[in-house]
């Protein structure tokens, strides 16, 4: 694994990381800045910049339009990627935001957090045009459809729950054995299967249309952290085998064949640092953060 650092002496350490494209990465810093790392190159770019004046949580971004999405505690803020500036803030959550997620449209923003409530926002005004009380507990992830038609929301309450963005109605409620906090939610581009990773060592597929459970995958080590899982494809046959893919917190990245519970390959990140967080990109290279000043990338090679 390839490893940077980041410079402790001008910003606080990572917290948050977002592949711009196969050879960029954005990290945030716990200061609010954000920093662009060229994986080539080996450092971080000289236009950093503070977006947030607390500790920057989440981000997202649309690579087509060039925009990226940060938050703090109770902020969303919109920057503009090309010309480095802020766009639009979005204020309406009234606790901490933990998940954001643009559709790819770039018109449709969803948010949710410890105030339960699921966001629903207008990019070009910036306004709520839905609020959904989602859960009982703090939603800890979301994701959204091509057009975010639909959302699928995980929360510490145990439940996944698919959502119509149009009216809020809840299209079905998924629940794992035991009920435990869910740590991820990944939405297939097809809109069909949702991906979920939870406390207790879970990670399975499962039917949106019939809600049921298709598959329990096998090894992944998930006890303590919120780590993300997400779905792939094979960059020499894209079309035809499709992976789930799954960082644990015993630093092993682990890659599965979606229709089979086994281990397919493990690739080991080398270090006993925790995790604090990860990504994924489309050409299934993987940037991690562990420890606190520590960002590694690693080819997968699928």
């Amino acid at each position: 694994m390839e490893i940077f650092s980041s410079n402790d002496q001008v910003h606080q350490g990572f917290s948050a990381v977002r592949f711009l494209d196969s050879e960029h990465v954005i990290a945030g810093h716990y200061d609010g800045y954000i920093s662009i790392f060229n994986l080539h190159e080996g450092g971080a770019s000289p236009d950093q910049k503070q977006i947030h004046h607390a500790a920057l949580i989440n981000i997202d971004i649309n690579t087509d339009r060039g925009h990226l999405y940060t938050s703090d505690q109770l902020e969303i803020v919109m920057s503009d990627l090309n010309k480095n500036k802020v766009i639009r803030q979005f204020q309406g959550h009234a606790e901490c935001i933990f998940s954001l997620k643009v559709n790819q449209l770039g018109n449709i923003l969803v948010s949710g957090g410890a105030d339960k409530t699921i966001l629903v926002w207008d990019v070009r005004t910036a306004k709520p045009i839905n609020a959904i009380l989602a859960h009982s507990s703090e939603i800890i992830a979301l994701d959204s459809s091509y057009d975010s038609s639909t959302i699928v929301s995980g929360s510490t309450d145990g439940y996944c729950r698919v959502w119509d963005i149009y009216d809020g109605r809840c299209r079905n409620t998924l629940l794992l054995e035991n009920s435990p906090p869910l740590s991820s939610v990944r939405l297939s581009a097809n809109s069909q299967y949702i991906l979920l990773s939870a406390l207790e060592n879970n990670l399975s597929l499962w039917s949106i249309k019939s809600g049921k459970n298709l598959v329990d995958y096998k090894g992944h080590v998930n006890e303590n952290a919120l780590l993300s899982c997400y779905f792939t494809q094979s960059c020499s046959v894209p079309t035809e085998e499709k992976f789930i893919v799954a960082l644990g917190e015993n630093n092993k990245i682990n890659v599965w064949d979606a229709a089979e519970p086994a281990i397919k390959h493990t690739y080991d990140l080398g270090s006993d640092e925790k995790i604090k967080a990860w990504d994924l990109s489309e050409d299934n290279k993987a940037v991690v953060l562990y420890g606190k000043n520590s960002l590694g990338a690693i080819d997968l090679q699928l």
